[in-house]
């Protein structure tokens, strides 16, 4: 029977999977029973964690009161009960967190008192552990030094020890770090790039790290992930802006979000977005630091978009309970989310570690004016590039050609050295470039930073032109969108002079367009650099020809360099030029700029020397660091 249904894999008996257990469709929501009133409140800012078959729900309120009740849901069961407790327990209380140490379940802080009589509210740094076993709690007393009390801070377990970051003290946001050996409290002195004071935000443990995203910190909230390295106490931004891959942007600056970890992803479920509540599943792949959403299956029973829920994992699935949903209400609704558990895709390093060998390569690209050989696979190539496919079949009609006639003598030589018998020559390319066009064929993502840690860096800006004008040329649409992100992300001050200057020659309409885009918005923003501290140099910019001065220069000399350039084509001073571009910061930025003699314009639309000053002169001013005068 096995045989016969092997022979028939599409009618294989769904009974021979179902004896190995209940299977569960990956990443398919389920809605798990609800949590009814008598059992436990519908909340928010509560905790959830997961002990062996089990979720614990403690604390939160119910838009009236606080809360201090335990609540179990059994996973197996599928159903909630109270939870019987020995000892005193913690005060009614949210915005406090609860990790899980072996046996027990701690709590730390939290935001205590009265909400409706408006008393007694305060922030608390008491630590409680609840012993699974025999149900008790125990409040934990300590001497010495101690955190601030605090609420709505991020709590860890790692190296036996509870790890407490950040949080709201009442007066302010809070970015210190303390750690608790359950003994004795010890604040942590944090090196590195440390986040910026924060509030109600997740954290979530993996591979010795503590990884925190996101989080009230007013108007220094990003959308950033930051890790913690627990030996070396080191901050560190997990930085992906520099990589070109066909990846997903990071998930929008959130509050009162969750973040799990499972395997080598973290995820990231609801919170507050800019005044809305988004449902969406976020994830994080640790080996390739992608970010990517989470597609629901078919007929998943998908939770509404919430914030200050709580969740935790067992198993391979993810529970979601509770939270404020939409118009304050708070929810008592139990979700379930299978995970995935497969081993992660090696196709693209295969692929790269296929190039990098060199192992049975047919093709020899010579690159540039030099003929720099580089050798490739021809498959590779022709299925990633509709110019390179084109090349390789002329250079086999032309091979054949040579066999015809006989005259195989290129062909015979690269035979007797082992070299590949195609040849194919590329003298529009740079070699350099061409390369990463090569890594990005077999990779699907190239790293430009690869010899400067700096994106933004010149010479780094100026590769990655060189390589979307040669996925222009090579008919590579995906590389071409991924280089022109990368360089509108990264386009600053430092870079913005070379880069246009650059963007013209290659005839790169767009980035020429996005550059000086980018000096008005330097003028307007400022971008906290002065510019007593900057040299000016400008291009004028007349029928899309560039003449770029040496040195710094005033207004007047602009104007008259202009003209003279409009005269020698034939064209008339003033009235009836054609404009180009940006040129409206021209008179502020000349206004800051140093050694300028020159009249200073009432106003932008003042005539000078017969030029109207306008919103698409055809002038602009570039400022560049001093390093590259």
């Amino acid at each position: 029977m096995i045989a016969e249904q092997l022979r028939n894999p599409n009618e294989l008996d769904i009974s021979l999977r179902m004896e190995f257990g209940p299977f569960e469709t990956v990443h398919k929501w389920k809605r798990m029973s609800e949590c009814y009133e008598f059992v436990g409140a519908r909340r928010s800012k509560h905790t959830a964690v997961a002990y062996k078959d089990a979720i614990y729900v403690f604390g939160g309120d119910n838009g009236k009161s606080m809360l201090n009740d335990l609540i179990r849901f059994d996973i197996k069961e599928k159903s909630w009960t109270k939870t019987g407790c020995l000892g005193t327990s913690p005060a009614p209380r949210y915005h406090h967190s609860a990790v899980v140490h072996r046996s027990s379940m701690f709590v730390f802080g939290g935001y205590t008192g009265d909400i409706l009589a408006n008393s007694n509210l305060t922030n608390k740094n008491d630590l409680f552990e609840y012993k699974f076993p025999n149900a008790q709690w125990v409040q934990w007393k300590f001497t010495g030094q101690e955190p601030v009390p605090r609420s709505a801070h991020g709590a860890a377990v790692y190296d036996d020890k509870l790890w407490i970051f950040a949080g709201y003290d009442g007066n302010a946001r809070l970015n210190d770090m303390w750690t608790v050996n359950l003994l004795q409290w010890e604040r942590v002195e944090q090196k590195g790039e440390c986040p910026p004071t924060c509030c109600n935000f997740p954290v979530a443990v993996a591979r010795g790290r503590m990884y925190v995203f996101s989080g009230q910190s007013g108007a220094k909230i990003t959308n950033a992930l930051f890790q913690f390295d627990f030996e070396t106490h080191t901050w560190s931004r997990v930085c992906t802006e520099h990589l070109l891959r066909c990846a997903g942007p990071a998930p929008a600056r959130r509050y009162g979000h969750i973040m799990l970890a499972h395997g080598r992803h973290l995820y990231v479920f609801g919170g507050a977005a800019d005044n809305t509540l988004p449902g969406d599943l976020h994830c994080f792949d640790l080996d390739t630091q992608i970010w990517s959403v989470i597609h629901p299956s078919p007929e998943s029973q998908v939770p509404s978009g919430r914030l200050f829920h709580a969740g935790a994992v067992v198993g391979d699935a993810m529970y979601v309970f509770g939270g404020t949903v939409d118009n304050n209400v708070r929810s008592g609704e139990l979700f379930r989310f299978q995970l995935s558990n497969y081993p992660r895709c090696t196709l693209h390093d295969d692929f790269g570690r296929i190039l990098k060998s060199q192992q049975f390569c047919d093709v020899v690209l010579l690159v540039g004016k030099e003929e720099t050989p580089v050798l490739a696979h021809q498959a590779m190539l022709a299925a990633r590039s509709q110019y390179l496919r084109a090349k390789i079949k002329e250079a086999r009609e032309e091979s054949q050609k040579k066999r015809v006639s006989e005259d195989a003598t290129t062909e015979t030589v690269n035979s007797q050295s082992g070299r590949p018998q195609l040849i194919i020559k590329l003298p529009e390319a740079t070699p350099e470039a061409f390369r990463m066009i090569l890594d990005y064929i077999y990779t699907d993502r190239i790293d430009p930073t690869e010899k400067d840690e700096n994106p933004a860096c010149p010479a780094t800006v100026l590769l990655v032109m060189e390589v979307l004008r040669l996925a222009l040329k090579l008919n590579i649409p995906r590389l071409r969108g991924l280089c022109s992100r990368y360089l509108r992300a990264n386009l600053c001050y430092s870079n913005v002079l070379a880069a246009l200057h650059a963007a013209h020659h290659a005839n790169l309409a767009c980035i020429k367009e996005h550059c000086l885009s980018c000096l008005y918005d330097l003028k307007e923003y400022d971008c906290g650099f002065k510019m007593n501290e900057l040299s000016v140099k400008y291009l004028l910019y007349a029928n899309d020809q560039v003449i770029l001065s040496p040195s710094a220069c005033g207004l007047l000399e602009i104007i008259n360099k202009m003209n003279d350039s409009v005269k020698e084509r034939g064209m008339k001073v003033g009235k009836g030029r054609p404009r180009k571009f940006y040129a409206e910061h021209i008179g502020g930025i000349l206004k800051k700029g140093p050694n300028f003699n020159y009249p200073k314009p009432t106003s932008l639309h003042e005539k000078i020397d017969g030029w109207q000053w306008g919103k698409r002169d055809m002038i602009s001013v570039v400022s560049v660091h001093p390093s590259e005068k």
